[in-house]
């Protein structure tokens, strides 16, 4: 009986080694795009067709990736499986519709491949077809997919639970906005998770051409979100004058004003430096000496966040002459003087922070990409620049793993204007190649300019890095997103710990219930200590990270906490507290 189950085992060892080569033969024949050898391997054998490699890849499926058509059409003709599952579960067609290849699609749907076969996470090929032709352009992919069945509401969501205009309009695709205009998709429906419009994220991302193809099938300018923010709003905060001027024309209403700081869109336009929008507004008859809830002007806001342009356009509708200059405390200033042990950070625009050190200035997770730069950019508007970086050690670290992180413009070539720069990025992102630039993994140690940097990853399942940094007597713990193992996140805390007796200052997200609330934060200030603590998200939620303040102010009175509301926004640390 022994040698019997032996025997075969052997056996099937010999027939699955085999059956391996053989999917090896025709996979290289594919391959190398060799149409007469995968022919002759399907004469000898039609099992070849159906043959998947080591992987689960079925050699229909890398056909189309590969684009080709002939092999594609040889193999169905062999009896390849039209709908055969790739190790994703994803079909020959998905990855037809991926590759935005119609003819593939074409082939496939006419050799019966079932267009109504979903995935749990990617959706149905219809799904994928309309999301390729955002991003390629229209190829009337999906209307053929609809054609053989398919099904698609036009006003319906996708696997990610955005709907497809919004999809369409994110991705800028005039195209597909267009097309599903042309399928009456309701062009004023609300998100049920926010109240927002397709319209507001036109404008926010500065689309004319889409924001003029909604307005034209009637979407209404004046829709407010769950928060009373209309779209105007949004296109003023990003800079993009030419929606703003269109939106102006269409009807929207101009008295706007924030519900928590009483502020009107002139005093937005001026906080945020756009000299252009605040001509345009001042001719639309917004009126300049409105004051918000603290009794600040829109002329206060350009001077508080380093606006001359804008303020001397201010003063010129104003009765109020007063000079910026006496207006803004020292530690504005990017060469401010500090003593060891001292810091100031400053808010940048879009997601990033700043800290200045006694001889260093390190750069966390700056980028800017679809953020306008305002008239007069600087560290008061949360913008970086060479001028105010020079002559310093700067240091530029990035947490998250995703290509091409920062923005190359402004923050990756600022080496060419800078003596002493280095960027620190993550191991399995090392796009930047050697150029002044260091790759670190998790667990891990380097100095690097005066600088010692030990990491953290807070989540299991990508690359990111959190960051522990000792500098000029100053130790600083930067952590960008929240944890998804938090008994994972403190033992990594205790190897910090182990690094550094205390932190003066800890930049740490925040987490909603659902999220895992404050649980991490609470971990990193019972393993860090840290003196002051600087709240910030990086899904940019300031309602929830004015929550969290709260309430970790109320349950720890002995620790300075600070959260901007606005790039630029600073707070200088001095002995342990931090004071604007």
């Amino acid at each position: 009986m022994r040698k019997s189950c032996v025997l075969s085992v052997w056996v099937t060892c010999i027939l699955f080694s085999a059956s391996l080569a053989t999917a090896g033969q025709i996979q290289d024949a594919i391959e190398s795009g060799d149409v007469a050898a995968v022919q002759q391997l399907l004469s000898t054998d039609k099992l070849n067709a159906n043959a998947a490699d080591e992987k689960g890849t079925p050699p229909l499926t890398l056909a189309v990736q590969k684009g080709m058509t002939e092999i594609a059409d040889i193999l169905l003709g062999a009896g390849a499986e039209v709908d055969a599952k790739d190790a994703r579960g994803l079909t020959p067609l998905f990855w037809a519709v991926i590759g935005g290849n119609r003819a593939l699609a074409e082939l496939l749907v006419n050799r019966g491949a079932d267009v109504t076969i979903g995935h749990p996470v990617f959706g149905s090929a219809a799904d994928f077809a309309f999301q390729n032709e955002c991003q390629r352009g229209y190829s009337g992919s999906t209307d053929l997919l609809i054609s053989h069945g398919a099904a698609f509401d036009p006003n319906g969501a996708g696997p990610r639970g955005l709907t497809h205009l919004r999809v369409a309009v994110m991705l800028g695709s005039e195209d597909m906005v267009r097309w599903l205009i042309e399928k009456k998709v309701d062009v004023n429906a609300v998100s049920p998770r926010d109240g927002t419009t397709a319209l507001y994220w036109a404008a926010c991302k500065g689309h004319i051409g889409i924001v003029n193809m909604l307005i034209e099938a009637g979407a209404d300018v004046n829709i407010a979100d769950s928060l009373g923010v209309t779209s105007i709003k949004g296109a003023i905060e990003k800079g993009h004058s030419e929606v703003v001027s269109r939106l102006i024309d269409a009807g929207a209403r101009l008295d706007f004003r924030d519900r928590t700081t009483g502020q009107t869109l002139l005093h937005l336009a001026a906080l945020y430096g756009h000299k252009g929008i605040v001509e345009t507004l001042l001719a639309a008859g917004v009126d300049p000496g409105a004051t918000d809830s603290s009794k600040k002007t829109p002329l206060d806001c350009a001077c508080r966040y380093g606006h001359g342009q804008v303020a001397d356009l201010l003063k010129q509708k104003s009765a109020d002459q007063k000079s910026c200059s006496d207006r803004s405390p020292e530690t504005d200033r990017a060469d401010h003087k500090l003593a060891e042990k001292e810091a100031v950070a400053w808010c940048l625009s879009n997601r990033g922070w700043a800290v200045r050190t006694q001889n260093h200035m390190l750069v966390f997770d700056a980028e800017e990409f679809g953020v306008t730069r305002p008239t007069e950019p600087s560290l008061a508007n949360g913008f970086v620049t060479p001028a105010e970086l020079k002559g310093q050690n700067v240091a530029a670290l990035y947490s998250c793993y995703h290509g091409n992180v920062g923005e190359p413009a402004y923050i990756h070539e600022i080496e060419d204007s800078l003596s002493n720069i280095v960027y620190v990025h993550n191991q399995d992102d090392p796009w930047r190649g050697p150029r002044n630039a260091v790759y670190l993994g998790p667990n891990q140690t380097s100095e690097v300019s005066g600088l010692k940097v030990h990491t953290i990853t807070p989540i299991t399942s990508m690359p990111l890095l959190n960051y522990l940094c000792e500098v000029d007597g100053f130790v600083l713990y930067y952590a960008y997103v929240p944890t998804d193992n938090l008994d994972k996140y403190r033992a990594d805390l205790d190897s910090l710990a182990q690094k550094a007796d205390r932190v003066d200052l800890a930049i740490l997200s925040v987490a909603d219930e659902s999220e895992g609330g404050n649980a991490d934060i609470e971990a990193v200030i019972e393993r860090l200590k840290p003196r002051a603590i600087i709240l910030i998200d990086s899904g940019g939620r300031t309602g929830l990270i004015a929550e969290s303040a709260e309430q970790l102010r109320s349950s720890h009175p002995d620790i300075s906490i600070y959260h901007a509301t606005y790039p630029g926004d600073h707070v200088a640390y001095r002995q342990g507290k931090l004071s604007e």
